[in-house]
């Protein structure tokens, strides 16, 4: 009878399986992410749409992806797409409100898109992964969330196409009312819309 050292054992086993290495890439090898963009914000009430191109596999490659939620710490929270064999075709997952509405002490997620990929003719399977981040907007707190109202701010003027001028006194009450709107979940995505949203909400003179 033979007898193996527990080091030699594992030696063996060692040798045998499959090497995995894990890194991070701008982009996949055979994913392309169309949605989530980096930084996108999903209002409330809204789903959140994961849309990716594959691409045909050559013969002997291997790829399958999963796509998971993430906290800000980036702990997991739940599995979104599991071992999908990539098919060169395009897909798209929704992901509802109720769903990430669960997670509502989070106001921030990641999604994290990974392929465990093997070459032709090579002995070891790559994980490769991307992580995008986006923002969920609930009813926010203009004192507790400061930065990330001004980030929207931002935004929105970037949407409007309006340069704010910090001296003028109009334009310091158009910010205040803009801040105002989003703390009651108005996003206005063009002039016309904000001038729904100042009537809506009675913002009526604007100094």
């Amino acid at each position: 009878m033979m007898n193996f050292k527990p080091s030699s054992l594992f030696f063996f086993f060692l040798v045998c399986l499959i090497i995995i290495t894990t890194s991070k890439a701008d982009e996949l090898f055979k994913v392309k992410i169309i949605s989530p963009t980096d930084g996108q914000t999903v209002n409330k009430g809204e789903s959140l749409q994961i849309k990716y191109e594959t691409t045909s596999l050559e013969s002997d490659e291997i790829c399958s992806l999963h796509v998971i939620l993430l906290s800000p710490e980036k702990y997991q929270l739940y599995q979104i797409v599991a071992d999908q064999s990539v098919d060169g075709k395009p897909h798209e997952v929704t992901v509802p409100w109720e769903s990430l509405a669960s997670y509502s002490s989070y106001s921030s997620f990641y999604i994290r898109f990974y392929e465990n990929y093997k070459a032709a003719n090579s002995e070891s399977v790559q994980r490769v992964s991307k992580d995008i981040k986006f923002f969920l907007m609930q009813s926010i707190s203009l004192q507790d969330n400061k930065s990330e109202v001004n980030r929207i701010v931002e935004e929105i003027y970037s949407k409007i196409q309006y340069t704010i001028n910090p001296i003028d006194a109009s334009d310091r009450v158009l910010v205040a009312i803009i801040k105002a709107l989003i703390s009651l979940n108005n996003d206005p995505s063009s002039p016309r819309q904000l001038a729904a949203c100042i009537q809506k909400h009675g913002f009526t003179q604007l100094g």
